[in-house]
């Protein structure tokens, strides 16, 4: 039983239940009277069956639930949810079953999605509800998330993403920055240097736009990438600048300028629109512009560097990882035999 005691002119609830209290303060004896109640009813629920059911509440409210508990660890994380929330937000949690989860995986692929974005989607969605079993004991339904993957998949769609083996060449590389640089106009994205920056170091496109001029060391050939991805946590790492044409771009745009400015002071969506709409016409198909990632590891590689010097540019911490990004032919493999005297 809850007791409410008074405290000034306010009220005090607290509820002692299975070894837990919980205590609140509100303005009026019915609102808390009406708060022990809720917390009563819930934890009577919980002991008789397990998990209590989600009522009124929707999959909007749980997904900020997520977010106010810290779940969001990263952007696309945070922008998947977004989009789900607009599309799916509205439905109450006890409405939404595997035939509305499955309606909504169709809607996104009748909307562009490939069927593995769409079950990204969904897995990312699921992830929210496995959350919200676990953490507020709702009963939730967490495995219909799973089910929709699966019929998918056995309907015939492709559900596992594409690998990104699509690598351009030396001659697209330079044929995209020649293009760049012939339309750039002052004052807007120099995309010329951001491509040969790219091809050159291995960079990410959201790693390009957050390196600042302090992060440049001219004299040691080197730039400290902030907080880089990694599958475990984020750390700082110092990768090399190979090429002097790079090291002659971050020299000239880090000159005269403070250590805390960007070296390259853009909205890195723009970069990758503004790639993505040049590949189109340009009609290079399949290039994004993680692929001058795949490039630059490529070219390492093909030039004799071992995979342990190439993780040093890269970052890669798995070796085994990296050897997605080598794609070298038979023939490249004659050629490294024959310059070390093997054959």
């Amino acid at each position: 039983m809850a007791s409410i005691m008074k405290r000034g002119n306010r009220y005090r609830a607290l509820v002692r239940r299975s070894g837990t209290t919980r205590c609140k303060t509100f303005g009026s004896r019915r609102e808390a009277e009406a708060w022990a109640a809720s917390v009563e009813r819930r934890a009577h629920e919980i002991a008789a069956h397990g998990y209590v059911a989600p009522k009124a509440a929707t999959i909007a409210e749980l997904i900020d639930a997520f977010e106010a508990a810290g779940m969001m660890r990263n952007g696309t994380t945070r922008s998947i949810l977004r989009v789900s929330r607009r599309d799916v937000g509205h439905y109450r949690l006890s409405d939404f079953g595997f035939v509305q989860c499955l309606e909504w995986a169709e809607r996104r692929m009748a909307d562009g999605n490939e069927a593995s974005t769409a079950c990204v989607y969904v897995s990312t969605l699921g992830r929210v509800y496995k959350w919200g079993r676990v953490a507020k004991r709702l009963d939730l339904p967490a495995s219909i998330f799973s089910e929709v993957r699966i019929h998918l998949r056995l309907s015939g769609h492709k559900t596992k993403p594409r690998t990104r083996d699509r690598i351009p060449t030396d001659a697209e590389v330079e044929r995209i920055i020649g293009y760049f640089k012939s339309t750039w106009r002052k004052g807007k994205v120099p995309m010329h240097e951001i491509v040969r920056v790219a091809a050159d170091t291995a960079m990410r496109r959201g790693e390009i736009v957050r390196v600042t001029v302090g992060d440049f060391d001219h004299n040691r050939r080197e730039l400290t990438i902030r907080q880089r991805k990694h599958p475990v946590h984020k750390r700082d790492a110092t990768i090399p600048i190979l090429t002097n044409e790079t090291l002659a771009i971050l020299h000239s745009r880090c000159e005269g300028r403070s250590p805390n400015d960007l070296i390259f002071d853009f909205d890195g969506r723009s970069v990758g629109k503004q790639f993505t709409a040049t590949m189109h016409e340009l009609g290079l198909n399949g290039l994004v512009f993680h692929s001058l990632r795949h490039y630059c590891a490529s070219r390492l590689i093909a030039s004799g560097m071992t995979i342990p010097m190439v993780s040093i540019v890269t970052s890669h911490s798995d070796w085994a990882m990296l050897k997605r990004y080598t794609h070298l032919s038979a023939a490249q493999v004659h050629e490294q035999a024959q310059s070390l005297g093997i054959s």
